[in-house]
């Protein structure tokens, strides 16, 4: 007898491979650790550089129990930008994960942005205790030319602090190519290596049908799984949805909001 099993994922793996970096509206992406959103942000989306709070409010596969809240703030300074923000996941006091992160983005020239950021991971288990662990990121993005970047994100390249969680917190690479294709579409593929599981290719684009209203289409191997969604922009509130299917379980959905601080 053969028993299948598909990927899930493990503590503080949520967003990897679930969703697909590309901003849905300018300065929204849904469902990143704060600096991979920052770097994403910086990715042909030149209105995204005003500073900005954004919160969301998910679950995965339909669970109750698998729940995520989150919000952040970016505060533009001149050709810098700072982040932080925090997370929680899971049903308390049953199981949760916090995570509180930190991050800083800096415009070298019109070619090149690089970043670096900080998270601290705490999970607690009934009758169990908690643990917490720190994990140290960056990123770059790289302008090929006026319609191309190449982007890559280290998550938790250098992870430091209790040995039970380090083993646990994931340690992924991913690198990809973005295109503006003609003015209202962005296309993306990307390669994600987890160091533990094998590597997943992922596509999508966001197409914008009006100025205010735009569409997110992806899909991510590794398991199979298709990602859609929808961005509104009303004013200087932007608002996305993001729904990923799973081969075996239910549907994960997101809400995100994004509030540009800008003039």
């Amino acid at each position: 007898m053969f028993v299948g099993f598909s990927r899930l994922p493990g503590a503080f793996e949520l967003y990897s491979g679930n969703y697909f970096p590309i901003p849905i509206c300018d300065g929204l992406n849904i469902g990143l650790p704060l600096l991979h959103d920052m770097i994403s942000s910086a990715i042909l989306q030149k209105k995204s550089s005003s500073s900005r709070v954004n919160t969301e409010y998910g679950n995965q596969f339909g669970l109750k129990e698998m729940t995520r809240y989150s919000v952040h703030g970016v505060w533009q300074l001149g050709l810098w930008q700072m982040g932080l923000g925090g997370s929680t996941f899971g049903s308390p006091p049953l199981y949760r994960e916090q995570v509180v992160e930190a991050a800083v983005v800096l415009v070298l020239h019109n070619k090149l942005t690089i970043g670096g950021g900080l998270g601290r991971y705490e999970l607690g288990i009934q009758n169990y205790g908690s643990a917490a662990s720190y994990g140290g990121h960056a990123a770059w993005v790289f302008q090929l030319d006026h319609n191309l970047v190449w982007s890559t994100y280290l998550h938790n390249i250098v992870i430091i602090g209790s040995s039970d969680l380090r083993t646990e917190l994931p340690r992924v690479v991913s690198t990809g190519i973005a295109a503006l294709v003609g003015d209202n579409l962005i296309a993306r593929v990307q390669w994600e290596q987890d160091l533990v599981y094998s590597g997943r290719l992922s596509f999508g684009t966001v197409w914008r049908i009006r100025p205010w209203f735009s569409v997110l289409a992806g899909y991510i191997g590794q398991p199979s799984q298709v990602q859609i969604g929808i961005g509104i922009t009303i004013l200087k509130i932007n608002i996305g949805y993001v729904a990923v299917t799973h081969q075996q379980l239910g549907l994960s959905q997101t809400v995100g909001v994004s509030i540009s601080l800008g003039r």
